[in-house]
């Protein structure tokens, strides 16, 4: 293209150094300087644009922001549209041992299945025995490998109001407690992300993690729980202690029920400041589910 425009340019100059002879001549100005000059300028603008394009590098680039994603997650719910009104189906939630899953002959009839999720490693429940009244089903799980836990689910037959109470180290929680479990619907996929609250300790001054933290969400109703399992050392023992927060997600933020902050939701990642009148909080959890 260049040598084109060379070319051009090399002939008009030729055209203008004859004209110009011409002009002076008979003292006429050339009717083609303005051409002469357009076809300059024009010359000019594409060198200037190849210079550039031949300078560009991949520094200059800016690549879009990672946002975390689970690629192991689930993508939609797995729940049976056939059981969203029944006891049966999937169950998901969390407790002190960890994050819960139960699922009551969801796909295949006759399947009784409960886990439980805590760093990374998963513990399998051992299904006992079922039986209903004529408002709830109830069903028993338990594993006597390593510490002994029972687990004891109930429902209601329409699947409304899922409880669990659940023995660890032979003392009861009751289905009051921190204990939360949710059923999965077909138009309804619940996640649970799990992860930490991080501030500045009052030992060492210093910020670090503070407790470990489970949230449960559901996105298509807009509402989130969450656990926080707390360990210090007391006066002469390490003293464990819980605590239970819920509320809604609005936007992408997830507020609880005396409307303060509580993180943000971003893809499968939540982050950022938690309300606190005596220190500056925040959280950091990944979907695990």
């Amino acid at each position: 293209m260049f040598k084109i425009f060379s070319k051009i340019l090399l002939t008009q100059q030729l055209i203008f150094i004859n004209q110009k002879k011409s002009v002076m001549k008979k003292n006429v100005l050339p009717i083609d300087l303005r051409n002469f000059l357009m076809l300059l300028l024009i010359g000019s603008f594409f060198f200037l644009v190849s210079s550039c394009s031949d300078n560009d590098t991949a520094s200059e680039v800016i690549a879009p922001t990672n946002v975390y994603k689970c690629t192991t997650c689930k993508t939609s719910s797995e729940a049976l549209a056939v059981n969203d009104n029944s006891s049966k189906g999937i169950y998901i939630g969390f407790t002190e041992s960890g994050i819960l899953s139960i699922d009551i002959d969801n796909k295949n009839i006759g399947e009784m299945k409960a886990s439980l999720l805590k760093n990374n490693i998963t513990r399998t429940l051992t299904f006992l025995e079922s039986y209903s009244d004529s408002e709830r089903y109830y069903a028993i799980f338990a594993d006597n490998n390593g510490t002994p836990i029972s687990l004891a689910f109930d429902v209601m037959l329409n699947g409304n109001d899922p409880q669990i109470t659940l023995r660890n180290d032979l003392v009861f929680k009751t289905a009051n407690d921190v204990n939360t479990i949710y059923k999965e619907r077909s138009n309804e996929m619940i996640e649970v992300f799990e992860g930490y609250l991080i501030g500045v300790s009052h030992a060492t001054q210093l910020n670090e993690k503070l407790a470990d933290e489970l949230i449960v969400i559901s996105r298509s109703k807009a509402y989130w729980s969450e656990m926080r399992s707390y360990s210090y050392v007391g006066f002469q023992e390490t003293i464990n202690a819980l605590s239970k927060n819920s509320g809604k997600i609005i936007g992408n933020n997830l507020i609880d029920n005396d409307n303060n902050q509580n993180g943000t939701l971003n893809s499968d990642l939540i982050s950022g400041k938690v309300y606190s009148e005596s220190n500056d909080l925040s959280i950091e959890l990944k979907r695990v589910i």
